[in-house]
């Protein structure tokens, strides 16, 4: 019996491991100007909705003296979704209220 448990416990571990290793973070900075920070803001979560993205975390950061204020969006998801992260990033920055957009991906943080 105890044989069993702990096969069952090694191979448990072993598909979570691989799922973990599978998950990533894709990251999105947008740049705008204060006054477009939230309408830019509804904008993209309109956009993560409609392809079916869910943010981990949404971070506004305002405008200090000359710099423009910034939206801070972190995806994580399966290295297959990373095609529609990157549809997401060319249409932000296509729309008119940004500045700048800066995306890319990486591991994600162990929990």
């Amino acid at each position: 019996m105890r044989m069993v448990a702990a096969l069952r416990l090694l191979l448990r571990q072993s598909w979570m491991g691989d799922r973990r290793q599978a998950l990533s973070a894709f990251r999105l900075t947008v740049s705008c100007a204060q006054s477009e920070l939230t309408s830019l803001r509804q904008q993209i979560l309109r956009e993560l909705k409609r392809r079916d993205l869910c943010a981990a975390r949404i971070v506004s950061t305002p405008s200090r003296d000359e710099s423009p204020a910034s939206l801070d969006i972190l995806l994580n998801c399966h290295a297959q979704r990373f095609k529609q992260c990157n549809e997401l990033a060319l249409h932000v920055s296509s729309l008119p209220a940004v500045r700048r957009v800066r995306w890319g991906r990486r591991a994600a943080w162990p929990h």
